[in-house]
């Protein structure tokens, strides 16, 4: 039986997910276990986030995806992915000068914590 996309059903699911992440496990501990483990479901999180935003996509609801894509963003500010996920949602909405921020906020982060400039995803839907 072939399966079809059915955002409103991965919204339900991610959206009970994401809720059980309560932010870093054991923030005080430095252990190998611990990190590894802080890092797995960080991963995790993210992923749901991704999913979120997707579906949200997906269902032509630009609000939630951008409530979802902050979230991102916030658990994973030096990855670029959120930053191309708000300024699409905030282009889709005709509100291009949020995008533009997100933009520069992205190559400002880029460059002051990795010290490289935005991929060309990111650099295309600034252009466009």
């Amino acid at each position: 039986m072939k399966r079809t996309f059915q955002p409103s059903k991965i919204i339900r699911k991610r959206r009970h997910g994401f809720r059980e992440h309560r932010g870093d496990l054991l923030p005080g501990s430095y252990a190998d276990a611990v990190l590894v483990e802080r890092r797995r479901l960080a991963d995790r999180a993210g992923d749901c986030l991704r999913q979120l935003v997707a579906a949200a996509v997906a269902e032509g609801d630009d609000d939630a995806a951008l409530g979802w894509g902050r979230r991102l963003l916030a658990l994973e500010p030096l990855a670029e992915d959120p930053y191309r996920l708000l300024m699409e949602a905030h282009a889709r909405r005709g509100e291009r000068a949020a995008a533009l921020r997100l933009y520069h906020a992205c190559v400002e982060m880029l460059a002051a914590e990795l010290d490289v400039e935005p991929e060309a995803a990111t650099r295309r839907i600034y252009a466009s």
